[in-house]
């Protein structure tokens, strides 16, 4: 009896196992940050023409499944659910800090993988961190920190500096990360 069963879903499970890994992009791909979201979905489909000329991985070919989440959170959270919706289990993008952070708090709902390539909001490994995101770039602790300590070793007469940063959460961490590395 279980080698009959056995066979009977061996047929579903080979045909599961042939088909491609998609993979979710999601991206500012209109608005004024599609001039950084562009570029990042032109490098994931290139890396993607690598890996499926080179046979794929597990010799399964990878889909892209790519949306325009105009880095506005409502949008990226509504195409976060309609790709896990439609059985795609990995997410990579939302460029937006503010994206990456409410993906953060929906992977373990939708039991999807998040791939974060957002610039350094630090939520994303630390107060928003879970076991299902991962980040593929630095964090403000390690663009920052360094440069911090090495002015204030540089110059430890000046006391107070200032900086022009944006007003969301990688400004910042930024802002917060250089000054506590001074002190």
């Amino acid at each position: 009896v279980l080698f009959r069963s056995a066979a009977i879903g061996a047929p579903g499970l080979l045909l599961a196992q042939s088909q491609p890994i998609r993979i979710g992009i999601t991206n500012a791909l209109s608005g004024p940050n599609a001039l950084y979201g562009e570029p990042n979905v032109m490098g994931q489909r290139i890396a993607v023409n690598q890996v499926n000329k080179a046979g794929g991985i597990l010799g399964r070919q990878v889909e892209l499944v790519v949306r325009d989440d105009r880095a506005q959170t409502a949008q990226g959270v509504a195409i976060a659910r309609e790709l896990a919706g439609s059985g795609v289990n990995f997410l990579m993008g939302g460029g937006s800090s503010a994206v990456a952070i409410a993906y953060c708090g929906l992977m373990p709902e939708l039991k999807m993988l998040y791939f974060s390539n957002a610039a350094a909001a630090m939520a994303i490994t630390h107060e928003a961190w879970n076991r299902n995101v991962f980040r593929l770039c630095p964090n403000a602790y390690s663009l920052y920190a360094s440069l911090g300590r090495a002015v204030a070793e540089r110059y430890p007469n000046v006391l107070k500096w200032g900086g022009i940063t944006p007003d969301y959460s990688f400004g910042h961490d930024a802002a917060r990360v250089f000054a506590n590395a001074r002190s």
